[in-house]
C-alpha cells in the first residue's frame, strides 16, 4: 500500500489509527500525554482545509480516536494555507483534540462549512 495514499484517506477521515501499523507508526501512552513515533522517511502529505475538515468531523463523530487520530495528523500533514484563520482554526483544533480538550465550537462550525 501507497504510505501517501494511507496518510491522506487517515486524514480525511477514510481511515483508522489500525490502519497506520502498517507504517510501523507508535502511539503510546493517554490523553493528554499521547506520544507518536514516526519512522524516518514517513511522508508528510498536503492536505486542503476542506479535506482536514472531513477527517476531523469524522474523527469526532467516532470520539473514540479523536485524540489519537488528532496527534498523529498534526505530525502528518501538511496544511494547505498556512497562516491563514482557516489554518489557525483548524490547526487549534488539532491540538485541542489531541491533549483531550473540547473542539471550540466555532472550529466545528467552520469544519462543517469547509467539509461541504
Amino acid at each position: 500500500m501507497d504510505a501517501e495514499k494511507l496518510i491522506h484517506d487517515f486524514a480525511c477521515g477514510d481511515g483508522s489509527v489500525a490502519d497506520l501499523a502498517f507504517l510501523s507508526i507508535l502511539i503510546e501512552g493517554e490523553t493528554p500525554q499521547l506520544e507518536v513515533t514516526i519512522p524516518a522517511g514517513t511522508p508528510e502529505v498536503e492536505v486542503s482545509p476542506a479535506e482536514l475538515s472531513r477527517g476531523l468531523l469524522a474523527a469526532w463523530a467516532r470520539g473514540t480516536d479523536l485524540a489519537e487520530w488528532a496527534a498523529v495528523t498534526r505530525s502528518l500533514v501538511i496544511l494547505d494555507g498556512e497562516g491563514s484563520p482557516v489554518w489557525e482554526a483548524l490547526m487549534n483544533a488539532l491540538w485541542a483534540a489531541a491533549f483531550g480538550d473540547p473542539i471550540p465550537d466555532e472550529a466545528l462550525t467552520l469544519a462543517r462549512s469547509l467539509a461541504g
